[in-house]
């Protein structure tokens, strides 16, 4: 999910940069950054994950996909 909104951020800088350049440029991009008052998407501070919470997001996407039971070598055709 943060590499999706790392590549929407990227774009709206683009879109931000290509309409700063067809203007008359009075002001850094910087500062025009600011003046567009554009706040960052993403959650650059990450929480680290508890067990409980790896545990219960395993058991949330098991209900979707149900692990194949291996064949001992014996068995395999």
């Amino acid at each position: 999910m943060d590499f999706i909104l790392y590549l929407l951020e990227t774009e709206r800088d683009e879109r931000l940069y290509n309409q700063w350049l067809h203007t008359t440029m009075q002001q850094s991009f910087k500062d025009f950054r600011k003046a567009q008052g554009l706040k960052s998407i993403r959650n650059k501070e990450k929480e680290p994950i508890t067990k409980e919470q790896e545990q219960k997001m395993f058991d949330f996407a098991t209900q979707f996909v149900k692990p194949n039971k291996l064949k001992p070598e014996s068995e395999v055709d």
